[in-house]
């Protein structure tokens, strides 16, 4: 079995505001894409970002030389695969608009503003505080009377 090498199919698209299209070719070597050829007819192309242009009306050409659209879908050899995405289970969208968000009054302080902080007591560069009595009253539990 041999491999395929050379220049192979020509794909014609519109490529950014160019008035004429662009032909396109791609370049294998024993089977691996090795570039893709593009011929503007002239156009000037320095200007475009080919990796982020828009294009549409991709096209190839019959033997008379008329444009023929290219369909991805008449190419694919049929396969089971294909009727994988074929089933009403698909996964639900995400909701457009996030959720309104609720005022649960005045806010908290979420933890001590205590120089000292956990990383450096892990690690040893500081040695732990007991806390004062005062935050000790202030974390304690209020019991309904």
């Amino acid at each position: 079995m041999t491999t395929p090498t050379g220049r192979f199919g020509t794909v014609h698209a519109m490529v950014g505001d160019l008035p004429d299209p662009i032909a396109f070719q791609v370049e294998l070597r024993q089977g691996r894409l090795l570039a893709l050829h593009g011929d503007a007819y002239g156009q000037d192309t320095r200007a475009i970002d080919f990796a982020r242009v828009p294009y549409d009306q991709v096209f190839t050409l019959d033997d008379q030389g008329e444009s023929v659209a290219f369909d991805p879908e008449a190419l694919m050899q049929p396969s089971p695969l294909l009727d994988l995405h074929a089933h009403a289970d698909h996964e639900p969208p995400l909701p457009v608009s996030p959720p309104p968000l609720v005022n649960l009054g005045a806010l908290q302080p979420v933890q001590n503003p205590d120089p000292q902080g956990l990383v450096d007591v892990i690690f040893g560069k500081v040695h732990p505080r007991r806390r004062s009595t005062r935050a000790l009253r202030s974390t304690r539990r209020i019991r309904p009377p």
